[in-house]
């Protein structure tokens, strides 16, 4: 095996959503990982930090398991007219890109055209 998320019970494992109340921030469901062979675990829901609009272009940003401080973090990719996700740091395993707009004040789980919103970037092992 390699990196990769566990396939549990349930197909939610690791799985990045918006939070319940609409906002900025979202949130990763407990689940098991394998990062660079070391299993990650993460045992509650995390929620991220609050995402802040891009201003000027979209941008994607990386929601990634982090091994090195076992947690969930995001991050922030760069703006452009076509831009693209940023690579997972070492250490770490993505579980989902967001998609953000200038326009946005919340994220979605599908594209409204408006707001940002969630790609499952999830690979299973």
């Amino acid at each position: 095996g390699g990196n990769g998320v566990i396939r549990g019970v349930d197909v939610g494992e690791l799985a990045v959503s918006p939070t319940e109340i609409e906002g900025m921030s979202v949130l990763v469901a407990p689940g098991y990982a394998f990062i660079d062979a070391f299993p990650f675990r993460l045992r509650e829901p995390a929620t991220t930090a609050a995402v802040v609009a891009p201003t000027v272009y979209n941008r994607i940003d990386l929601v990634q398991a982090d091994l090195t401080t076992w947690s969930i973090t995001v991050k922030t990719g760069e703006e452009a007219s076509l831009p693209e996700a940023p690579e997972a740091d070492p250490g770490a395993l993505a579980l989902a890109r967001i998609v953000t707009r200038p326009t946005m004040a919340l994220i979605r789980n599908t594209d409204d055209g408006i707001n940002g919103y969630v790609e499952d970037a999830r690979i299973f092992v």
